[in-house]
């Protein structure tokens, strides 16, 4: 059967061999959570991008990217731009599974938030260079997803990093090249970490996409080598 975002499916789920859900081009993450009537039902929720979920003749569940134990009766999975698998456009299998085939009667749901329809390459930068001395800087590009104009805005939550140019508007399908900049004159020697955020300005997505900094800066010198000559 489909279980529809926003629309909770009740009954006795663990004798459903489990149940599609379409997220939508665009979406941030996907919000999968069960509870059950008998807090203290044992079962397993779990998920997979595409692909059916089923048990071996072990006993062990096959097919599943995520899955996780109800705890009091209950079991939520995310899935976002961050976990692995990412989220993407498509159908999900969401499948309850209870312990010794026992029949677990409850509430599944799915959710979804609306994010930023843009694709970005690369999804993470990676800056190394000697301490006294600014990296050079990468590119990167988006393409807009959308079938309509996009505003964006790109935010940087550290003030050695910025993009240039940092806001414009996207036609549907155009694809544009940004260029990330890192001033790292009077930072400590260390392993710093920032993030970029893509948003739109005319505020019709719930969320942006986060792009992660690394910043790795070396000893321009390194320590003396002392030599036993004895």
């Amino acid at each position: 059967p489909i279980l529809h975002l926003g629309e909770p499916e009740s009954g006795h789920l663990s004798r459903v061999r489990g149940y599609w859900v379409y997220v939508p081009l665009g979406a941030a993450e996907l919000f999968v959570a069960v509870e059950m009537e008998d807090s203290a039902a044992d079962a397993i929720l779990a998920v997979s991008q595409g692909g059916e979920v089923w048990i071996d003749d072990h006993g062990r569940i096959e097919g599943a990217e995520f899955q996780v134990r109800l705890s009091a009766g209950t079991a939520r999975i995310a899935i976002t731009g961050e976990t692995s698998p990412p989220i993407s456009a498509g159908p999900y299998f969401i499948r309850v599974i209870a312990a010794d085939e026992a029949d677990a009667t409850g509430t599944l749901s799915a959710n979804v938030t609306s994010g930023v329809p843009i694709k970005p390459s690369p999804r993470a930068f990676t800056f190394v260079v000697a301490d006294s001395y600014d990296p050079a800087p990468q590119t990167f590009e988006f393409r807009n997803l959308a079938d309509h104009p996009l505003s964006y805005l790109v935010e940087s939550d550290q003030p050695w990093l910025r993009v240039e140019p940092q806001q414009g508007t996207l036609a549907a399908g155009e694809t544009a090249e940004f260029t990330a900049v890192v001033s790292s004159t009077r930072m400590r020697t260390d392993i710093h970490q920032g993030n970029l955020t893509i948003i739109d300005t005319d505020g019709m997505y719930e969320r942006g996409i986060s792009l992660p900094v690394t910043l790795a800066l070396i000893p321009l010198r390194l320590p003396p080598v002392v030599v036993d000559l004895q």
